[in-house]
């Protein structure tokens, strides 16, 4: 807490003093941690935010998230949302967070929510007794496989990136 006074003195050198106590609250910060999905997922947000200082009793209360496709969750309780987007690209997500003392802080960070991928193969001749070679032909768009998983339905799978 702080004390602050005011003095003010007119133009007939009049003077008047007032002193009031200040109190300054603890401010939160906003912290939005990466994300990254394909369309035909629920994008799930996650956050690291935090009440400075840490003080008894300071807590956040309101979590407004922009998901920047023109739609938010309007605020609330609800700190780890997710959402739908229609659209692959890179948007930029607000989060804005408030503490029971009405203090606030806003962040923003940009994600891609990418197309999901299309998975294709080719295979050479299927004659027993002979190699087969299976070739991916699968297509990740803006993405990059990371694995790849081949079941031949005899109990043989092969996991990895071929």
């Amino acid at each position: 807490n702080y004390i602050v006074q005011y003095i003010y003195t007119n133009i007939l050198n009049a003077t008047d003093t007032l002193t009031k106590p200040l109190r300054v609250f603890t401010a939160p910060k906003a912290v939005i941690n990466d994300n990254r999905s394909c369309v035909d997922n629920a994008v799930i947000f996650h956050q690291n935010s935090f009440v400075i200082g840490g003080l008894p009793g300071v807590t956040i209360d309101d979590y407004t998230w922009d998901f920047g496709d023109n739609s938010s969750n309007n605020g609330g309780l609800d700190s780890i949302p997710s959402h739908f987007y229609n659209d692959p690209g890179t948007y930029t997500i607000g989060l804005t967070v408030t503490t029971n003392q009405g203090c606030k802080n806003s962040t923003t960070k940009q994600i891609f929510v990418g197309e999901p991928p299309v998975v294709d193969f080719e295979w050479t001749k299927i004659c027993s007794g002979d190699a087969t070679t299976f070739v991916d032909k699968s297509n990740a768009f803006n993405s990059t496989i990371v694995n790849h998983t081949w079941d031949f339905d005899d109990g043989t799978t092969l996991s990895g990136f071929y």
